[in-house]
């Protein structure tokens, strides 16, 4: 055997081990996609169970949101308590924003976004959260791009 078929075997080798490690890394990639998306999973429910474990303990705010869904109107709410659902509703649109963009990108399962979508709706249907979502719409607190996709669905 010459120094050349040695060559040639050891190409084949390389060429071999270099299929190897390209199906090697496509099987890591595709697994840590599929952890990437069970953990925006996990974490988008688990940012609304907080804001539910919340409100399930009770207390001022648990109230005042328990009041809005009772169609009390905003005039029957002092400054303070306005002040603490503006910042509840806030955080609570934040929050769904940050899963349309997890959505968005692949990386959150269309059916968990389409239940939050709907959740949306209904909330949008209690008055109070109308005029909150309404004001929102002209602030800086969540993109553009967000609020036209809530209102291209809200439609």
């Amino acid at each position: 055997m010459s120094i050349q078929d040695l060559g040639s075997i050891g190409e084949l080798i390389a060429a071999i081990a270099t299929l190897g490690t390209l199906v090697y890394l496509a099987i890591q990639i595709k697994s840590n996609t599929t952890a990437i998306k069970t953990s925006s999973s996990w974490d988008a429910h688990h940012t609304f169970v907080d804001v539910d474990d919340m409100l399930a303990q009770g207390g001022e705010l648990s109230e005042l949101v328990f009041r809005t869904w009772n169609d009390e109107s905003v005039s029957d709410f002092t400054a303070y308590e306005l002040f603490q659902l503006e910042m509840f509703g806030r955080g609570y649109f934040q929050r769904l924003e940050a899963q349309y963009f997890l959505y968005k990108a692949g990386q959150l399962d269309p059916q968990i976004w389409e239940n939050r979508r709907r959740f949306n709706q209904m909330l949008l249907d209690i008055p109070y959260w109308r005029t909150f979502w309404e004001k929102e719409s002209t602030g800086f607190n969540v993109t553009q791009e967000f609020m036209q996709h809530m209102i291209k669905v809200d439609e």
